[in-house]
């Protein structure tokens, strides 16, 4: 294995990074970059990279992100600028959006509201793998805060299996000890690699 990894990012003290590994006799990166947010549209810059299959047809771009709660709406309505970014920066229509978007159990004005089809990432050029009705945290509540979202360029690579890995279940942890490793569960979805018509 070995990963990308992307600048600190926050506009506070609190700084995070994005990264993401993959398996060297897989997947070759081609390259990366920090989305330009000259608005100050996101707390943290959606980190964007350009991979291709080594044996197979399919590249494709993914973008990762960590929507600040009380932001969390106006930045999943500002993906797209991010996914039009990339597609022009990489010459890739086959996007893929995914991280912790906070992407339900709206409070007031924090987090997103999953009903809310109004939001430029529902149109349809975007499809929603992680339905809204997955629960992707370890807490007691029920919200879907992560999420992998494909351009239809990509649909038809696209295997129709996506899941979330109950990682405390098959390990049989109990909650303190599965908080040790993450608060939320990790998302998949499979590919093809070999249907890219790009």
């Amino acid at each position: 294995y070995e990963y990308v990894i992307g600048p600190r990012l926050g506009r506070t003290s609190s700084k995070e990074q994005y990264a993401f590994m993959y398996r060297t006799d897989k997947i070759e990166p081609i390259s990366n970059a920090t989305y330009e947010d000259p608005d100050d549209i996101f707390h943290r810059e959606p980190f964007m990279a350009h991979f291709k299959i080594k044996n197979g047809s399919f590249d494709f771009v993914l973008i990762n992100i960590h929507t600040d709660p009380d932001e969390a709406t106006r930045e999943i309505n500002s993906l797209t600028l991010a996914a039009l970014k990339a597609r022009d920066l990489f010459n890739d229509r086959d996007i893929i959006i995914l991280g912790d978007l906070n992407a339900d159990c709206r409070r007031g004005d924090a987090y997103f509201d999953e009903e809310d089809f109004s939001s430029p990432l529902r149109a349809s050029d975007y499809i929603w793998l992680i339905p809204n009705e997955a629960d992707t945290n370890i807490a007691e509540s029920d919200c879907t805060y992560d999420r992998i979202i494909i351009t239809r360029n990509a649909w038809e690579d696209f295997k129709g299996e996506w899941g979330v890995f109950l990682f405390d279940v098959l390990y049989t942890l109990d909650s303190e000890d599965a908080k040790r490793v993450s608060d939320h569960y990790p998302v998949w979805a499979e590919f093809f690699t070999d249907r890219d018509t790009d």
